[in-house]
């Protein structure tokens, strides 16, 4: 039986105040999904806006690693992520919204994204919807970069960990991830779909797969700040292509 919408949100509720592990323990994988979508930040004196932003960690982050800074953006659905957010960017606007009812009002941004925030919705309906608004808020010559879950991603991760004897990942309770088609075939008036790109692969291999089975012959948990998950972050380009959970969807708007 799925969670109630409820169970969603006291389940984020309770993370906010976790600091940079509020949207995952994986501290790894989220520095590599910001280094990604710091090549997407638009020139000085642009907008962002962080969709379902948490508690502005990485909004955070980004804004630190820009050439000459942007205004930041950001809303989340539970109140104690905003609450935490905007005591991290008291110059950034961050409220309570919606995915799937974005205001009109907030204008146009070079760059849109998501981190792991569309499945955190419960239907394929509702991630479509989402879509659609999140491309609706991108200004000219902008970017919407989804970094989302897969599950054709997690399937090819799984066939890789079964034929080392481990055993199947398990999307957590709360998600429902994205299948690649599902968001490719949303049509987005006047945006042009341009990659689906896979910064996470590497990682996945390493951290989901080498370092998983190795800790499973040692008798314990894998660790995710472990030497060889570390080599990730030297390494560029994907060992195993398109075994990851993780995807980014990029659109440009003409």
């Amino acid at each position: 039986m799925s969670p109630e919408p409820g169970d969603r949100l006291a389940f984020w509720n309770s993370r906010a105040a976790l600091g940079e592990t509020s949207g995952t323990q994986d501290l790894i994988a989220r520095e590599l999904e910001i280094r990604y979508l710091s090549r997407w930040l638009p020139k000085a004196g642009g907008r962002v806006l962080d969709a379902g932003c948490g508690n502005g960690y990485t909004l955070e982050r980004l804004q630190g690693a820009g050439s000459g800074g942007f205004l930041g953006y950001g809303f989340d659905f539970s109140p104690a992520m905003v609450e935490q957010a905007q005591a991290r960017l008291p110059l950034g606007v961050i409220f309570q919204g919606d995915l799937r009812e974005i205001p009109s009002r907030l204008g146009a941004f070079g760059l849109v994204y998501t981190q792991r925030a569309l499945i955190n919705l419960e239907t394929a309906a509702d991630q479509r919807a989402a879509i659609r608004n999140l491309g609706e808020c991108v200004a000219a010559g902008g970017h919407l970069v989804l970094m989302e879950c897969s599950v054709y991603g997690l399937r090819n991760l799984n066939r890789l960990r079964q034929q080392v004897g481990l055993p199947e990942v398990v999307a957590p309770f709360h998600n429902r991830y994205l299948f690649d088609d599902e968001v490719t075939g949303v049509a987005l008036h006047g945006m042009d779909f341009l990659q689906v790109d896979y910064p996470l692969d590497t990682y996945a291999f390493l951290s989901r797969v080498v370092q998983a089975r190795l800790a499973m012959d040692e008798g314990h948990e894998p660790i995710y700040d472990h030497p060889i998950n570390q080599m990730a972050l030297m390494l560029d380009g994907p060992m195993v292509p398109h075994c990851g959970q993780g995807r980014a969807f990029v659109w440009r708007r003409m």
